[in-house]
């Protein structure tokens, strides 16, 4: 579980590197949204 909250702190890092917008997991997985 650490682990995973290793990986998304890393990730939302690199989202708001990247453009300052309110990305979540969920935007990048287009196949989890309904």
């Amino acid at each position: 579980m650490g682990a995973s909250l290793l990986a998304l702190s890393v990730f939302l890092l690199l989202n708001l590197d990247s453009d300052f917008s309110y990305t979540s997991p969920v935007s990048a997985n287009p196949e989890g949204v309904e």
